[in-house]
């Protein structure tokens, strides 16, 4: 695995998420504070854009079918509300991130 510079974290409005393309990786970056947690922008229920969801501080919620993610784990909290397969199972990949000198780094 490799770390890639994704952005500025000052790009990034605290208590926000900004979506990327790495190395051709759909991202997902969520920040909270100086911290930073990232996911992969697909929803595991349907392979949707979890970009267009609402991100309440610790969570994502899929605006499509209401999936709800952990944004710290990628784990699954509620399924969607809609039956369908579970494409990448239970949870959304999550990335190891840092922070440093005010850019977020990422592995892929």
């Amino acid at each position: 695995m490799a770390r890639h510079d994704v952005c500025a974290l000052e790009e990034i409005t605290d208590g926000d998420k900004k979506a990327f393309k790495v190395q051709g990786t759909p991202l997902l970056v969520f920040r909270t504070g100086e911290l930073v947690h990232v996911l992969r922008n697909r929803c595991a229920h349907m392979n949707l854009p979890l970009s267009a969801g609402k991100f309440d501080g610790t969570h994502i919620t899929c605006a499509f079918h209401g999936a709800r993610f952990d944004v710290r784990s990628g784990q699954r909290e509620k399924k969607a509300w809609l039956l369908g397969s579970l494409i990448g199972g239970d949870c959304v990949k999550r990335f190891d991130a840092v922070v440093e000198n005010g850019r977020v780094l990422v592995e892929l």
